[in-house]
């Protein structure tokens, strides 16, 4: 029987000093530390290979200009496939393609007051229902709405920009 690591470091635990792994034998047992091991227990690692050879940092780097870059190639091909349709449509392509981009640029240019970064902040919502509203009206273009933008009612834009901004100031005077 071929004792895994977890057997082998509670029998060292156990032994102890004495009849474990000393310090400075290089993980041999004190009988063994001067032959020549001619065929050594291989090291374990939990790492998957993809984490050897391109650290978690870089993965994760890749990942996201991965998910920046499908997003502007599907946002610009939207963007043009909604040249010939309506202004609803033009106009929510234009959202969608340039919320994110508004939002990156004002979060890269710190510091930012709070009653502009919390009505960006809130832009996610409907920059959110953007895409399915911009689908229905290309399938269908009778269920665009002359007093709605982007699908949502004039109304509960200006309010709603106005109560995003006057929150922000609140923010602002607390902090």
């Amino acid at each position: 029987m071929v004792a895994g690591p977890l057997v082998r470091a509670s029998a060292t635990i156990r032994l102890g000093v004495r009849g474990g792994i000393l310090p400075g034998t290089m993980g041999l047992r004190p009988d063994t530390r001067n032959r020549i091991r001619t065929n050594p227990e291989p090291v374990l690692s939990y790492r998957p290979l993809a984490a050897t050879i391109v650290p978690r940092r870089e993965i994760m780097r890749i990942v996201l200009i991965l998910i920046v870059a499908a997003w502007g190639i599907i946002a610009l091909l939207t963007f043009a496939s909604t040249s010939d349709k309506s202004l609803d449509a033009k106009m929510t392509a234009t959202y969608i393609l340039a919320w994110p981009v508004l939002a990156v640029v004002l979060f890269l240019n710190e510091p930012v007051p709070l009653w502009l970064a919390v009505p960006t902040f809130f832009g996610f919502l409907p920059w959110f229902l953007a895409g399915p509203h911009l689908y229905a009206i290309v399938r269908d273009p009778s269920r665009s709405r002359t007093d709605e933008i982007i699908g949502i009612p004039r109304a509960y834009w200006k309010w709603g920009g106005i109560g995003s901004i006057l929150l922000g100031l609140v923010f602002n005077g607390f902090v």
